[in-house]
């Protein structure tokens, strides 16, 4: 296993900036070791993009799950970025996150790794505000992600409590930068859903989704509207629930049944 920490400028967000990526290498413990599985002329990584929460940074996954060990059983490249508490948007008065996580981020991970560029090998998941970030780039660029996984969120979160302009000063996420008035995200890259059903009324091919969520979390409510929206537009998705709050002993459970969902061909492409 290859863990590598990368500092660089982002054009996206004019700022240096930090991804620690997972690559799987040959393992003594393997039985039997071949090395052509990992290594041999053209080589590619099926990729995982893994979002953080509110509050988390590009270390959360490595630190408090065992997120490491999975993308080697799985051989999967995982990539871990940063994005602050942007709701991973390009804000209004701000870097712009979703250009970075969805367009100079492969760009850059591509150049330097052996990331596969096809669809069909690229997924993007995350946890909490990193689930809805998740979602928000598989919805506005099916074109990048062929499945999308979503821990305790679902489609964005203005559904529940939303960000009138009292709480756009007093929510975590600042959303005077996010969003333009009146902050409630209404017609913006933040609203899904009359994305999602242009995308639908449209005949676009869209990512299959993963949501899961712990029966007595906060955040219950907005997975259930985003199941119940999925189901009424009959999309391809898969919905998980057990016991479990907000917290990372259901976030290392359930990342490592949404990988295996994945139903990853656990060799180089």
């Amino acid at each position: 296993m290859a863990l590598i920490h990368c500092s660089f400028y982002s054009e996206a967000l004019k700022i240096g900036t930090d991804v620690n990526v997972i690559i799987p290498t040959p393992h003594p413990m393997e039985d039997p070791i071949n090395p052509g599985d990992y290594f041999h002329e053209g080589a590619k990584y099926q990729t995982l993009y893994l979002l953080h929460g509110t509050h988390g940074d590009y270390t959360d996954w490595q630190r408090f799950t065992s997120i490491e060990l999975f993308a080697q059983l799985s051989k999967l490249m995982v990539v871990m970025p940063s994005a602050a508490n942007s709701m991973y948007q390009d804000m209004i008065y701000g870097p712009q996150y979703f250009t970075y996580i969805t367009e100079e981020l492969p760009r850059f991970i591509r150049t330097l790794f052996p990331s596969s560029d096809k669809r069909e090998d690229n997924f993007i998941a995350g946890l909490s505000m990193g689930s809805m970030g998740a979602y928000n780039c598989g919805i506005r660029r099916p074109d990048v992600y062929s499945k999308v996984i979503g821990l305790s969120g679902g489609m964005n979160m203005l559904w529940l409590n939303g960000s009138d302009d009292e709480t756009a000063t007093t929510q975590p996420w600042p959303f005077r930068a996010i969003l333009p008035p009146p902050f409630d995200g209404k017609g913006t890259g933040l609203d899904d859903e009359p994305i999602l059903r242009q995308h639908v009324k449209d005949g676009v091919e869209l990512p299959d989704f993963y949501l899961a969520v712990g029966t007595e979390d906060f955040i219950y409510e907005l997975s259930q509207k985003t199941r119940a929206l999925m189901t009424e537009l009959g999309l391809n998705f898969t919905y998980e629930e057990g016991p479990g709050v907000h917290d990372w002993v259901f976030w290392n459970t359930y990342i490592q049944k949404a990988i295996d969902w994945l139903d990853l061909k656990k060799t180089t492409v």
